[in-house]
Order: C-alpha cells, then structure tokens, then sequence
C-alpha cells in the first residue's frame, strides 16, 4: 500500500523514482525515469555504499536519454528493505543537467576571472582610487615599484608618488578625460619612495554608476622605465647606435614619413632575404605589397599617424614568419624592431595543447573524518581519488586509515599547520598552501582547501579536501622573486665585481646551494678568470675538479674551461656525493662567462632547480655583457680622441670628456661654468648661435665648423657634429680638431697656387664647361672666354697630343676610364706651353654625367725632365768615370747598375751580375752586416754608411746606401790601406793612453803636495803676523810713523799671503772630501746664504728676488758654495750708493736644472768673461774690492764636478747674470766637499 502511494506521488511529480530489491534488480520506474534510460548505472562501488549506508545515499550520473541528448540526473537511494511495506532499494531521480550546466559555466567564469586577475596582478602594476584620487587598493607590483608599504598608500592620493616631471596640462588633461568617463593612456614617471624616478605605460579605466558617473577608477600600469631609460641613452649614445643595432638579435628598419626605408640591420635582411642596397630607399608597402591591411601595416599606420608607440604579433605567409613588432615614432619617421618569436608562437600552441590535458584532469581528493579517534591526534583518511595517488604517489590501501600528517615533513610550515588546526577546531573552511611530501621523499607544493561535510541532522561526519599541486606556480612565483631581486642587485651596484658577489651571496642562499662562482672571459678570449665567489655559511667550500686556488683557466681546463669550450652544462661529482655544475652565461651567440654552482651531499638538481639556474643565466648573461658595455662605453666617452660635449638648450655644457678639455685648455669645472659661446671665436658666433636654433627645435647638425679660442689664446678649428635630445632638452655634440686639416687646406691652396695647379669641369648633361680662374691664366684667356668641347680641344697640338686628349675623354665617356696625360698646348697668346690634364668621370644610371679634373702648369718641369733625360746620359758617363764603385738594385733586390770600378774591385763582371738578385750573386749569409743595412735602409728610406770586410778578396769597404723610390743606390770604396792604417792608429791610441793614465797620477801626486804645502806655509805667515802685532803693540812708542808704515805693510802682505794659502787649499780640497747625496732645498739654502750676508745686505739696503726654487738630489756643502759665492759677488761689486738687487731664476730639462743669478752691479767687459774663472785672476786692486781671484775658479770647478756648466753675460755699468747648470745624474766626483770661508 505504501508502494502504491509513493508511486502516484512519484509519477505525480517533477522527480522520478525507481524501486530495487536487494539484488538491485529494477522492479518498478516511474515515467521520468523511463524517460532517462540507462544512465544510471549501479557499479559494486556504488551498491556497497548503499548497502552500508544507514542515511540517504545521493550520486550524480552522466549519461544519454532515450532521445538521445545528453543528461546529468542527481540519485538519491534510501535503503528501505527492512521497512514494513515497502521493502526496496529507493532511488529518487532528479534531471539536473540544467544545473550542472550552470555550475561548470560559473566554475569556468570564477577560473577566468581569478586566471585574469592573477594575470593581471602578475604582469601590472594595479591601483584603484575612489572618484577623488584617493588609494583604496594596491597589489604586490604597485608596492614593489614604488618601495611603498601598502599601508603607506592606501589613503593616499597619486601626489605621494608625483615625480613633477609633467607639466600641470598634461596632468588637467588626464584628469578631465577619465572624469568625463573616458578611459586615458599614457606614459608618467612617478617617484618611488627613495627618491628614484621609473616611467609606467598606464591605463586609467572609470567605473561608472547609474547615472554614468564615474565612482571609481583602476589603473593598470606597466613598467617601461627600462624602455625609457634605453630610449634615452640611445639618444645619448647615438655615434654607438649602428653597431649596436647590428649586433643585436632583432631586426630594425628605420623608414621615414614617407614609409621609405633609410637602415636596415643584417639581421632584418637576413629576415626577409634581400640585401641592404634591395631596401634602402625603397617604399615599404612596395616591397612588401601582400602586408597591406595586414595586423602589422595597420599597427605600423597607427604609430605613424597618431605618433605613439605601438606593437602587435602578427604571422607574414610568404616567410612562413611569426614576426613581433614594436614600432616607435622618431622625429624623422619610425624605427621599427621585429623579433622572430616562431619558436615562441611553436611553444605557445604546445602549450595550449598541454593545458587541454591539464583542463581535463581532476584535482586530488581526499575525505578524513571529522573527529581523530581515540588516542589519536588527527583524524583518520577515508578516501583518497586517483588523482591523490598521481599526486602523492600513495595508493589509497596506503594512507585509508592513516593520518594526513604522513605528507607532512621537516620543511612543512608549522605556523600554517596551526591556523589550520584552528579552523577545524571551529569547523570553519581553509585553505592554505604548504610543503608536503610525496610517498618517494620528494618536496611538493600543495594547495589545499578544507571543507566540513555536516549529515542532515547538521552534526559534522567528515572533512573534504580538495587538493591541488601548485609546485610549479611556487616555484616560479618565488623565481619571479628571486629574478627581482637579483635586478635590483644589478641596477644598485655600478660596479660589475660587488654586483656578481651580491648575486652569488643570494643565490646561496636559496635551496640546496651551499657555494657559487662567476667567471667571466677575458677581453683577449684566451682565458676565462674567476671574477666572484661566495660560500653559505656555516659550509666548506667545494673544490670544483681539484682545483681550490686556480683564478684562470684556459679554454677546456678544468670544469670552468670545459663549460666555455662545449657551451654546454657540466657537472662534477665527488666521492661524499656533492656536485658542481658549470653552466655556461650567454649573449646571442656568444658565451660571456661561465656560473657554478655547489650542491652538498643532500643536494640534487631537481626540475625546479635547473628552472630556476636556467633563468638565472638568462638573466647574468646579457646583464654581464650590458654592463660590460657600459664601463666599455665609459671608457670610450673618457679615452676617446674626440671631443664628446653634452650640453643644454641654455647654452651650458652639462658634460665634457677629457679630450675637450685638453684641446680647450680648460678644467672641466672651468668649461661648465661659462656659456659655449664665450669660447668661440667673435667671427663664428653667429653660425654656432644659428646652429644651435637648429637643435633646439629638434633638427640635428650634420656638420659645422668653426673656431674655438683655448685658454692660451690659440685658435683651435672644430668640426661638429650634434644631435638633440629635445625630451631633456639636451643635445649631444661630437667635435673633431681639425686644425692641422685647416692648415693643409691652406697650404694645399698655397701649394695649388705654387705648383700653379687649376680646375676644370665638363658637364655632359648640361653641356657646359666650367674652367677655374688659374686654368684661363695657364691657357692665357680672359675673363670673357667661354670654353666648349670645339675650341678647347684647339689649344691642345694638332697631331698626337689633340690625338691623344680626345682619346682619352672618349675613353672616360664610353668606359669610365680615368686619365693623367702629359701634353703641349698653344696658348691663347700664342705660347707653347707643356701641361697635365687629370680627368675623373662620374656616372649616373649608367652614363656618364660629368668629367671633372686639374690642369696644372708643369713647363718647367717638363723642360727639366728633358733636360735631365740628356743628364742621365751624362750622368751614365760620370759613374762610369768616377773612382767609386757604384750598382743599383731594384725593390726586388734585382741589379740595374752595376760601373766599371765596381767590377773591378769586387772582380764579379757586369754581366754576372746585371739583372739578377743581389743575393743570389753575393749570399746573404756570406755578408750579414751588409745585408742587414741595406735592407734596413730599404724598409726605413734612410741612408745608411758602415764599413764591411769581405772575406772572399780579404778587402775591407766603405759603403754608402741611398733610398730612393726605384730601390737603393749604393757607393763602394776600397779602404783596406785605410784599416790597416787605423789599426796602426789603434795601437797608437792604446799607448796614449797609458800615458795618459801616469799622467793623472802625476797630477794627483801633485795636487796632494799643493794640499800639504799649503798647510805647512800657513804656520810661519801665523808667527809673522803675530810676532809684527806683538812689536807695534810693545814699542809702538818707540816707532815712528815710518815703522810704523813699515810694519802695517808687512802684517798686510802676511794676510794677504795666508787668504791665498786659504784658497789654494780650498782649490785643492774641491774633489777630495765626500758627502752624501741628499734632498737640497734650495729655498732653505739662499735662506741660510741671507743669513750670512745680513749685515751687508741691510746696510746696503739689497733685495733678493726669486721665484719658488726647486729641491734637488744633490750635495748641499758644494751647492750652498756656488749660490754663496755668486750671491756675494753680487752684493759686492757694486758702485758706491747703489742699491744691490740679485734675482734668482731657474728652468729644468731631462736632464740638467738650469739656473741664472743676476745683479744690478758693476758689470764686466766681454773680454774678460774667459778670465775670471781663472785662479787669482782680478780685475780690480785690493783697495776697490777684496778678494783674492779664486772665489769663481773654487765655482767653477764645483759646477764641473756637479756634471755642468757656467757662464757669464754682462755689459759694464748694466750688470751681471751668471748661468749654471747641475746635471740631475749623479757624477763620481760630485759629492765631494767644497766647504770654505772664501767668497
């Protein structure tokens, strides 16, 4: 009865129903549940779970009805077969294809939006304001941009990161468009928060409410600081751009308004397949017709006529080519990169094909249930999908029972892990993701979300979760990390070193990395040098292949060198089980260094891990290779012989390198501070000031000469070259010296007007003839003659030389054959005159459109050469007459000349030896020396002179050697008398010497007896003296006046006598006493000589005057006697009541220094000059001047011994100058001591 009831309620409703008996045997079905067929289909999995369930039993089914369409029905079986009445298994049936179908489109649309935002978070930087500016909401880029915490911006308004870069109407105009409700883009650069500066590509899209009216706004930006950045140091480096767009792996055209190619790289013609000359100047369209209307030609027209950036990826049939393209205004049409990413575009669709795979699969499940049992901590798991087990590598037999915690391990987050605990402990949902591992030990990332499942009582059964693998997103989520992090090493280390250590130190840090090593390739590419290394801490370093303190290795030693030479990876296991792997850096082609890397014993090289140092390498590489080019750059800019000026639209230069500053003779800080203008010469100023119009609104400055004056006056010719950088209102300049140019110019004008050289042109196309004024001067027309083909062809001779001139121009015309011919001509006044004519033809499409050339004056020389053609037989005559020998050779060493003498006292016969190689007649190895000089004379074009003794005739040779254009000219003279005369003479000289040598112990015999004597006579004039004082003293009043006269004469005579004793003794002293060479302050030492004269020079009222002297090695006593002694002289020959004034000079080679000593005195007459460096040689009795004579002997003799010499200028009544000179190179007597109370 109950059956019958739930039958017509079933039948009755929108659901169907299907009665089982406990075989599952279908006894009854409801019309719906005919209608659906057999989609329901009872697998033992599904009749066990009903058997042992106790609770309603619901199961989704996916099958076809009997209409054949597709249909999702919802089961739910209640197992009633115990109930009194109804004894069946009963299925109620629910069609909920609709439902399904609105959940899978919801699912996809949630997995779109959160894919999109999750794209857009990862490649954006993204921040949304309300409708007054002000931040709401900023993700992980924004903040890592600007160097902002999230908390410092939210609340803020965009102010906090204004650079004020842009002017107020850009930002008006920004602000007046998104309120409207529009959407604005551009490009603005924002300060982050340590004051750096970086440009984004920004999108500001309004949110509008009801009423049209914008309540909110996003912007989505992107990072082009590095885009920006290389657009401006392109323009900056602009003499650079060539070779570097030649180097680089994209293609690049260059195409003016017009659309008409102005460069292509190699790469681009490689690209397309067509040479450069095929493209330059041609219309693009042209060329490549079969693009118009094509995505590229209308991103292209888009750039051109809205001037913006832009770029698309588009595939081009005929090259079967998959092309990106970013096309970029320029103020003289568009530059253009195209990059190949076919490869790309490949990897993209194999990548596609892989995430339909991906789409198909099923997330990993797993059901525990919701309460631990007793004495256990976690609950226990209930099922697991296969999914789990192709994530784990768990079967389900293996975890069914157990805890979830098997997955865990040592690196699994704890904190996470507590959170979790926490969520359950409130029967919350979570989600999280950790570290788990797999059933091999292996570490995975795992998303997991976590769900309560609740009966129909509400009481919680179970736990569901959904399990995901998301290692490969963490992995590169934190190698997108690590890859910044490494960028911002680069961009704060200027210098390459501290970068690649910083890089390595991070590195190690990272994983299984215990030790790291850079090397880089040398600039010669011989070897590859250790350039950085690093260690974690706490680790021993790992000897990669045995070697611990190599710091260069050759191409293919070692790990290192093995990398660089096969370019591929290398790896290196030791006996603990540690490894090293050497991956090699690249830059296009080319390798630029080589990365190690150590892992400890523990260590492997996972998936992952090789991701990672493959990006890594990416990333060094180029970045290596960039900064490399910068410091290579940076020394081009300071090392470059040419002068580099950046300077401003104000007329200020902001930078200088050296080369500038040395031609001007300026510091740079000299040359910044004044405007350029006050440089240039007054008569260029006023094309230099029309130059810089040019640049200032945006045209570059091909060429311009003109003058700048340096510091020391002199003119200095500049040719420039300039281009602007109107977005910094800068330009940049390149200048060349071409004074010496100048000065050729001028003296090949000078020299034209001498060799009396002028110009002609003939124009075929006009049919005009242009002759210089030098021209009608050599062919004696005036002015007002008008020279055509007809009556210039006159003045040339009738017969050969007409012949010959109208050859050579038909030759030029038909065959573009150049000529230089050599002709007589009759000239207007009737004159026979030779000239030269030198004609070049230009042609044009294949003619030729003008001849243009010199005439040039050369009747005198051609009469000379004539007349030195009758010399030549003269001069034939006279080497054959003259007593030398005498041969010529080629630049072949081949003879051409070979006299009479010449056969004779070499005894080889002319014709043994005419025509033939010098050295095949006389060998080489038989005469070194002679074939050592002449081939130097050959090669330098110098005369050389030697003698040679030649063994064959036992004769010794004078031999002289003339290089001329032709080859040599070579003299011989016989002078084996000669030889044997100086060997004789040799001899000779031997013997003087040995004379020579007991002379020089003569004289130092004597000069020791002149030292002894002088001090043995100086005693008795002692006694004389004091024994004459002692009389006058004792019987002065005894004396009379004559006495007394008698004795004043005798005392004076014996002191005269003693001061020239002293003095000879000094004389005999200098070369005997040695000092030791030292620093001489010669500041310090006139001081000291003032000192001693103070007396006299403030009662004669003397000045000394001296510039800053210099200090010298030398040896003080000696020096301080020459400057005392001349000094003294100055102060002391000097006519009654002047005033003394002495002025000390010097001046200084490679090897002497250089002094003069002048004084305002007495002066000398220039026939004593010799004179008075002669021992007791006085021009003056004792009464107008003390003195002796031997002050500047004693002097002289000093300044020989220094390695110098001295000597006098002076006129009586004007003066005296003194000059020496010391020798800065030590001498063997120059240390001895000249110390002496005598002046």
């Amino acid at each position: 009865m109950i059956g019958n009831v739930i039958r017509r309620l079933t039948e009755s409703s929108h659901t169907g129903s299907i009665l089982m008996n406990a075989r599952f045997d279908i006894t009854y079905r409801s019309p719906l549940a005919i209608r659906i067929g057999d989609v329901i289909v009872m697998d033992p999995e599904i009749r066990e779970a009903i058997s042992d369930s106790i609770i309603p039993f619901t199961h989704d089914f996916h099958g076809t009805d009997t209409d054949g369409h597709a249909i999702w029905v919802e089961c739910t079986f209640n197992n009633m077969l115990h109930e009194p009445g109804i004894e069946a298994i009963v299925c109620f049936i629910r069609d909920v294809t609709d439902r399904r179908r609105a959940e899978d489109e919801l699912r996809q649309t949630v997995q779109e939006l959160s894919a999109y935002k999750h794209a857009l978070d990862e490649s954006s930087i993204v921040a949304i304001t309300d409708q007054k500016g002000v931040i709401k909401h900023v993700n992980d880029n924004f903040c890592r941009i600007s160097k902002y915490s999230r908390e410092e911006l939210i609340g803020q308004d965009h102010r906090i990161i204004n650079s004020s870069y842009h002017d107020k109407d850009y930002i008006r105009e920004l602000w007046t468009t998104i309120a409207r409700g529009n959407i604005w883009k551009g490009e603005l650069r924002n300060r982050a928060r340590d004051g750096s500066l970086y440009w984004v590509d920004t999108t500001i899209v309004p949110f509008l409410n009801e009423n049209g009216k914008p309540y909110q706004y996003i912007a989505i930006r992107s990072d082009i600081t590095e885009r920006k950045l290389a657009e401006i140091e392109l323009g900056k480096r602009a003499d650079l751009i060539e070779s570097l767009l030649e180097s680089i792996t994209d293609g690049f055209i260059a195409v003016d308004d017009d659309m008409r190619y102005t460069y292509v790289n190699k790469t681009i013609c490689e690209m397309v397949g067509l040479p450069p000359e095929a493209m330059l100047g041609h219309r693009m369209w042209d060329l490549f017709p079969d693009a118009v209307g094509s995505a590229t030609y209308n991103t292209i027209q888009e750039a051109l006529t809205e001037r913006r950036y832009t770029s698309n990826e588009d595939y081009y049939p005929p090259l079967n080519l998959w092309q990106e393209n970013r096309v970029y205004p320029t103020g003289k049409g568009l530059s253009i990169f195209i990059r190949d990413i076919s490869t790309k575009k490949e990897e993209e669709h194999h990548l596609k094909l892989l995430q339909s795979v991906i789409t198909g699969t099923t997330d990993a499940v797993m059901i525990t249930e919701a309460h631990a049992a007793d004495g256990e901590t976690a609950p226990r798991i209930v099922y697991v999908n296969d999914a789990f087990t192709r994530m784990t590598g768990y079967p389900a037999d293996e975890v069914i029972g157990r805890s979830p915690r098997i997955l865990q391990g040592p690196d699994t987050d704890r904190q996470e892990l507590a959170r979790l605990r926490q969520a359950m402990s409130e029967w919350q949902s979570y989600e999280c993701t950790v570290v788990n591992y797999r059933k091999n030990g292996e570490e995975f990332w795992m998303n997991m979300a976590i769900s309560p499942v609740a009966n129909e009582k509400g009481w919680f059964t179970h736990w569901i979760a959904i399990e995901r693998d998301v290692t490969a997103s963490k992995n590169k989520e934190l190698q997108k990390s690590l890859m910044a992090e490494l960028g911002i090493i680069f961009n704060a280390n200027e210098n390459l070193g501290i970068a690649l250590h910083d890089v390595l130190r991070r590195l190690v840090s990272f994983g299984p990395i215990t030790s790291a090593e850079i090397w880089l390739v040398g600039t010669d590419t011989e070897k590859i040098n250790l350039a950085a290394e690093t260690v974690r801490e706490g680790t021993e370093p790992t000897a990669f292949d045995g070697e611990t303190t190599a710091r260069h290795h050759a191409r293919g030693e070692a790990l290192v060198g093995a990398a660089w030479a096969t370019g591929d990876i290398q790896t290196w296991y030791d006996a603990e089980g540690r490894s090293a792997h050497a991956v090699p850096l690249h830059h296009t082609d080319d390798i630029v260094g080589v990365l190690v890397f150590g892992l400890s014993s523990k260590g492997n090289v996972t998936d992952s891990l090789a991701a990672l140092m493959k990006s890594v390498c990416t990333f060094l590489g180029p970045e290596v290779r960039r900064r490399q080019l910068e410091q290579e750059l940076y020394q081009l800019f300071t090392l470059t012989p040419d002068s580099i000026c950046i300077a401003g639209t104000d007329g200020y230069a902001k930078r200088l390198n050296p080369a500038f500053c040395a031609v001007l003779e300026y510091s740079e800080a000299e040359l910044l501070a004044s405007p350029l203008l006050s440089f240039v010469h007054p008569d260029d100023r006023e094309q230099t000031i029309a130059a810089l119009g040019e640049l200032g609104v945006g045209k570059p400055v091909p060429y311009m000469e003109n003058r700048m004056v340096t510091r020391s006056g002199a003119i200095r010719w500049m040719a420039w070259t300039a281009t602007p950088l109107p977005e910094e209102g800068l330009f940049f300049s390149v200048a060349k010296d071409i004074s010496y140019k100048k000065e050729l110019e001028d003296l090949l004008l000078k020299a034209n007007t001498l060799a009396r050289i002028g110009s002609w042109e003939v124009d075929l196309v006009r049919q005009t003839i242009y002759w210089s004024d030098l021209t009608r001067e050599i062919h004696e027309v005036g002015p007002d003659f008008t020279p055509d083909m007809e009556n210039t062809t006159a003045f040339f001779h009738e017969g050969e030389d007409r012949t010959r001139i109208v050859q050579a121009f038909t030759d030029a015309i038909e065959h573009g054959t150049p000529f230089d011919v050599e002709l007589e001509i009759t000239t207007g006044c009737g004159h026979t005159k030779w000239i030269r004519v030198k004609g070049e033809p230009e042609f044009k499409l294949g003619a030729c459109a003008r001849i243009y050339g010199s005439f040039q004056d050369i009747d005198d020389r051609k009469k000379a050469e004539l007349a030195a053609l009758r010399a030549l037989e003269e001069r034939n005559t006279i080497l054959e007459s003259i007593g030398d020998a005498f041969f010529a050779v080629d630049m072949d060493w081949t003879v051409t000349y070979w006299n009479n003498t010449a056969s004779r006292i070499v005894q080889v016969p002319r014709q043994d030896v005419i025509d033939k190689r010098l050295w095949d007649v006389f060998s080489a190895d038989s005469n070194p020396l002679s074939y050592s000089m002449y081939s130097h004379a050959m090669r330098t074009k110098q005369a050389v002179h030697f003698e040679d003794y030649y063994a064959p005739l036992k004769h010794w040779y004078e031999i002289s050697a003339y290089p001329s254009a032709r080859g040599l000219s070579v003299y011989l003279k016989d002078i084996s008398d000669r030889k044997a005369s100086e060997i004789r003479m040799t001899e000779l000289n031997e013997s003087l010497g040995r004379q020579a040598k007991e002379l020089a112990i003569s004289n130092a015999e004597l000069e020791q007896f002149a030292y002894v004597a002088s001090h043995d006579l100086q005693e008795p004039l002692r006694m004389v003296t004091s024994f004459l004082t002692q009389l006058e003293k004792k019987y002065g009043d005894a004396i009379d006046s004559k006495g007394k006269q008698y004795i004043y004469f005798a005392v004076d005579g014996a002191k005269r006598m003693r001061q020239i004793i002293l003095d000879l003794l000094e004389f005999s002293r200098v070369g005997r006493t040695v000092n030791k060479r030292e620093a001489v302050d010669l500041n310090e030492l006139v001081g000291e000589v003032e000192g001693l004269h103070r007396k006299q020079i403030d009662e004669s009222g003397a000045t000394i005057e001296m510039t800053p002297l210099p200090v010298l090695m030398s040896y003080r006593a000696p020096v301080r006697q020459v400057f005392q002694n001349l000094i003294s002289n100055g102060l002391k020959y000097q006519s009654p009541g002047n005033r003394p004034v002495i002025r000390i000079t010097f001046d200084e080679t490679d090897t002497h220094w250089s002094f003069s000593i002048s004084d305002n005195g007495i002066g000398i007459d220039g026939e004593y000059f010799d004179r008075i460096f002669i021992i007791f040689q006085r021009l003056h009795n004792k009464d107008e001047y003390s003195g002796t004579g031997m002050g500047l002997a004693v002097t002289r003799k000093i300044i020989e011994t220094l390695g110098g010499t001295i000597w006098v200028e002076s006129e009586p009544d004007k003066g005296s100058t003194f000059s020496f000179t010391i020798s800065k190179i030590d001498h063997p007597r120059a240390g001895q001591n000249h110390e002496s109370d005598t002046p």
